[in-house]
């Protein structure tokens, strides 16, 4: 383990005669904090490695052997704790924790291949199992039968040499950013289009006689069924290229293998493309390539299985206030949203990352009183995981135990300690956000509501996982709600916060002033992150209009332009799209280029009865802001979501700078999206949404009558008139 007994016992050989106990009652610290203490009753200067000193622990050890404790805790952390002279420097294990990735790198790899060889035996005699549970033969089209013969063709080590986050591409005619995929049945590939072209000459003579309401949706966006229609493939084949991806940036994030085969014409344009996935749970993909077969379930399946009576469990526990109030403040509440949470107080501990250990106000602080009160030492090791959806407080070992699959850990009676520790302890490791890069982050916010633009797209440049990180995601959610609002569209919107985030300052000046850099001008860090934005794992390129995406927001255009994206977002996650490699045969080109213009604006957020921001909540800029008010018309709205005028109740405005950013590759082609920067509300102004002042109030009407009258807003109008929830929520039409 990290560090044996034998040199543990040197180390503290000349310290166990003076101090032969060591006590410490920790409901949650890190190791980085934790080493003041042990160093104080030990006598050392306890120097712990920046990557391991946000490993976090809850324990309880009053009076234990000091060299069963630290052989313990260095164990459980994946350290080595060496002594020289009153110097104990506590590094990486790094023999551990390659054991643990390597091992399960070997389970990936190991059900990677698996899936593989259930997709090849699949296709021989394909079947399938329905949402009922009953299995059905089916007939393989061209596109998967080729599909699986080049991945038979390709040997196992292609797909187990593939590294998370890595995105591959053999072609039978390499550029320069793809490899050499060898001979594709030409007369497959013929056959494969000429199918193709005669199903989509069957969708487009299917007539819509008098269905009133594909008349009318036609009508509405100005399309006819030629429009509708898919167009038949007139363009020769160039090429065959096979794209293999794995998602995620860590062994553990068990993606599977995506593969697609794209049949590419002139100008690299993808002219056909099949996808599956290799062991990433049975998924299906394109023209429904089954990957692994789908799994049945008992009717019993939503049961979980009840656990095994503990000893302890019916032992009270009682929470202190502190953390009864940081829980309070940190849990999203559906019943009472508005209810005062974060006062000044809570605000100011929730930013204090490095002095209040959120997991302590997770399940820490319940262990450490579980162990108290069972009177037993304790070493628990926690993930970065949190609840925010239950407001529920456990007042019984038991209810504790109950969350142990929450907050995914196990516990065990070992070495004189109960322990609990992380279902996979590689996993939390791996995960782990650095506590003081996060309190940077939020010391940004001091005598603010929001963290500024700078410091959060320096965070998301050096952690890009910050919204997949639970401790991370929760303080982002109270100090940048904004961006998580910015997440729910189709851009490219947390890339370029990352992109921004890893420009100079020189960089990020010119980009506030709107403008041009060419990608040949940009800092090597900013074009490694657009490298992996484009060539990663999860690389796409969006068609971006530079004049509509540099524009001023307009919540007309945005509505009418949804349906479009919303086709081609539906097009790209099924392997269609351009293909990054071919359109950029030698990787980035020097003569694309950033293009920014930024514009100042108001938004809007809800208060809670204390005037202070609902916590959670994100700001509704001018397009969220049209869309409300056109709900709010609606009376059956109003009336089924009582929760939606409690935060309408309560408005505070203020302003922002929203910088649009487009990154060009090529004509039309590229990313967008758009950063914000927020300025604190006006909280001794509070109004009501229904009754917003000025300019606020003026534009939210203009903009709620043009969507009604766009044909979005026509088209939910006709959605709504059957009742349901159409109408933009609730039956009916909208009523300018």
């Amino acid at each position: 383990m990290g560090m044996t007994s034998s040199i543990l016992a040197l180390a503290l050989a000349g310290v166990l005669q003076e101090e032969p106990k060591l006590v410490l009652n920790v409901p949650g610290a890190t190791l980085g904090s934790l080493a003041g203490k042990i160093g104080e009753q030990m006598g050392w200067d306890v120097q712990v490695d920046p990557s391991v000193r946000s490993e976090v622990l809850v324990i309880r050890t009053d009076g234990m052997d000091p060299q069963k404790t630290l052989a313990k805790i260095a164990e459980v952390t994946g350290t080595k704790w060496i002594l020289d002279g009153n110097r104990m420097l506590v590094q990486p294990d790094f023999d551990a924790r390659n054991r643990e990735r390597a091992k399960k790198r070997a389970e990936n790899t190991q059900r990677i291949l698996k899936a593989k060889g259930e997709f090849l035996k699949n296709l021989a005699n394909p079947k399938a199992t329905s949402m009922e549970g009953e299995e059905f033969s089916y007939e393989a089209g061209t596109g998967s039968k080729l599909l699986g013969q080049v991945v038979q063709g390709l040997g196992d080590q292609v797909f187990s040499r593939l590294a998370p986050g890595q995105r591959i591409v053999l072609s039978t005619n390499p550029t320069r950013m793809q490899q050499p995929l060898g001979s594709v049945n030409v007369q497959m590939v013929t056959k494969w289009i000429a199918e193709t072209n005669e199903q989509r000459k069957a969708v487009g003579q299917i007539d819509p006689g008098d269905d009133e309401g594909v008349q009318q949706m036609m009508e509405m966006f100005g399309m006819n069924m030629e429009d509708m229609a898919p167009k038949p493939i007139t363009e020769q084949p160039e090429k065959v290229v096979l794209v293999l991806a794995r998602s995620g940036r860590s062994e553990y994030t068990e993606s599977g293998v995506s593969v697609t085969l794209k049949v590419i014409g002139p100008g690299g344009k993808t002219l056909l493309s099949e996808q599956s996935a290799f062991g990433g749970g049975g998924e299906m993909f394109g023209n429904f390539t089954i990957a692994v077969p789908t799994m049945t379930t008992s009717d019993n399946s939503d049961e979980e299985p009840a656990r095994k009576p503990m000893p302890g469990d019916d032992l009270k526990i009682k929470p202190s206030e502190e953390y009864l109030s940081i829980r309070k403040a940190t849990t999203i509440s559906f019943e009472n949203p508005n209810a005062p949470k974060v006062t000044p107080e809570i605000r100011q501990k929730l930013k204090d990352i490095e002095n209040f250990e959120p997991l302590r106000f997770e399940l820490g602080e319940l262990l450490w009183q579980a162990a108290e009160k069972m009177d037993k030492p304790l070493i628990a090791l926690l993930p970065d995981e949190t609840w925010q959806f239950s407001e529920k407080i456990p007042e019984t070992i038991g209810e504790v135990r109950d969350q142990f699959e929450i907050y995914n850990v196990v516990e065990k009676e070992e070495g004189g300690f109960w322990q609990v520790l992380p279902k996979e302890i590689g996993s939390a490791w791996d995960g782990r956000v650095d506590r003081t890069t996060l309190a940077m982050v939020m010391r940004a916010a001091d005598g603010r509501t929001y963290v500024p633009l700078d410091p959060l797209a320096t965070f998301l440049y050096q952690y890009p996982d910050a919204t997949s990180n639970d401790v991370a995601n929760s303080r982002i959610q109270a100090f940048a709600p904004f961006l998580m609002g910015s997440m729910m569209g189709m851009g490219s919107a947390n890339e370029l916060y990352r992109v921004y985030g890893a420009m100079t300052a020189s960089e990020r000046q010119f980009v506030r002033r709107g403008g041009q850099i060419s990608l040949g001008q940009l800092s090597g860090s900013a074009r490694n992150v657009l490298v992996e934005m484009f060539f990663g794992a999860e690389g796409r390129i969006m068609p971006v209009e530079l004049e509509q995406a540099l524009k001023q927001e307009n919540p007309t255009d945005m509505a009418n332009s949804m349906f479009g994206r919303g086709m081609m977002f539906g097009e790209m996650m099924s392997g269609g799209g351009d293909e990054p490699t071919e359109l950029m045969p030698t990787g980035l080109p020097m003569n694309g280029f950033v293009a920014s213009q930024a514009f100042q604006d108001k938004y809007v957020v809800s208060v809670d009865q204390q005037g202070q921001p609902v916590s959670g909540m994100p700001p509704f800029g001018r397009s969220e802001i049209a869309f409300i008010s056109l709900l709010t018309r609606n009376p059956q709205f109003l009336s089924e979501t009582p929760e939606a005028q409690e935060f309408l109740a309560r408005i505070a405005a203020g302003d922002r700078t929203q910088i649009h950013l487009a990154v060009m590759i090529a004509p039309k082609k590229g990313a967008q999206g758009v950063l914000s920067d927020m300025g604190d509300p006006d909280l001794k102004n509070i109004f009501k949404f229904s009754n917003m002042p000025g300019e606020l109030g003026a534009n939210a009407k203009a903009d709620a009558d043009a969507i009604a009258a766009s044909p979005m807003g026509k088209f939910f109008q006709m959605m709504g008139s059957g009742g349901g929830m159409g109408g933009f929520g609730g039956g009916g039409t909208i009523k300018p």
